[in-house]
């Protein structure tokens, strides 16, 4: 119950408050107002719809008897398969791909922008509106798009639910991210420095904790903490990112001279 509700709640703050993938879409509301309602209305929206998720695994748990499968993943698609009209089959397939497509857009959008915007723009020292920025910014789109399928491709059944998989990847860095944001916004001391400090750490130690199965053989010596930390459910990843990158960075803000307030009012993160 206390890894669903504290790391549920992490884990949500983290990718609707600081996920570009959540921001840029929030980004291009009118106000500010209208950004709060899409926010609350997409939790409203998230409960609703896992609500209908849970229900139909009643009714697939119900329809098979308790039956068991090879993987989770299994159930729901024997019953498109096996139960379901073509053209119901068609549609479902159509709805799955198209919520693939807007899904994986975004996400690409968000990473091209990130990469263009973050590393490109002040690595070479270009303004936004050059036409270079603009083609670069499509070959990183490019690039993540193969970067993206490549490892889809690549990916071999591992036993574990998808949805499992998909938010560990996710709360791998997502503590990191999060862990950031709270280093800036609550500890005024910490300076960008501070911040990527942190994150590195925060990212290493969850790299530990995350692959710590696929870690024994590499590291025979750390096999007890190793195997202790296999142990922890994925909820909790978000949370230790996150606290793991705050500790740091507020260590690390404690070796430098605390900023003025003019230094304070004007500061960019330097």
């Amino acid at each position: 119950m206390s890894a669903g509700l504290l790391g549920g709640a992490f884990l949500s703050m983290a990718s609707h408050g600081a996920d570009q993938l959540i921001v840029q879409r929030l980004l291009t509301a009118r106000s500010l107002r209208d950004s709060q309602r899409a926010l609350i209305g997409s939790g409203l929206v998230v409960f609703a719809q896992f609500t209908l998720f849970l229900m139909v695994g009643i009714g697939l748990f119900a329809f098979y008897h308790g039956r068991t499968f090879a993987t989770s993943d299994a159930i729901f698609p024997t019953f498109i398969l096996e139960q379901m009209p073509s053209g119901l089959v068609g549609l479902i397939l159509a709805a799955i791909l198209a919520a693939t497509m807007s899904t994986h857009s975004g996400a690409i959008n968000s990473l091209a922008a990130a990469t263009t915007h973050d590393i490109y723009i002040p690595l070479f020292k270009r303004h936004p509106d050059d036409g270079a920025t603009l083609r670069f910014g499509k070959l990183s789109a490019l690039a993540w798009g193969v970067v993206l399928t490549g490892g889809a491709l690549l990916f071999k059944q591992q036993g574990t639910p998808v949805v499992v998989i998909a938010l560990s990847i996710a709360s791998f860095t997502y503590g990191a991210l999060l862990g950031g944001f709270f280093l800036g916004w609550l500890w005024r001391r910490a300076i960008q420095r501070d911040a990527i400090l942190g994150m590195a750490i925060g990212i290493l130690v969850m790299s530990f904790v995350v692959f710590a199965r696929q870690l024994l053989p590499v590291f025979p010596g750390m096999s007890g903490t190793l195997t202790s930390l296999s142990k922890i459910a994925w909820p909790w990843y978000v949370l230790i990112g996150t606290t793991v990158t705050v500790g740091v960075g507020i260590l690390s803000s404690l070796t430098h001279p605390q900023l003025t307030e003019a230094e304070e009012a004007g500061r960019t993160w330097k």
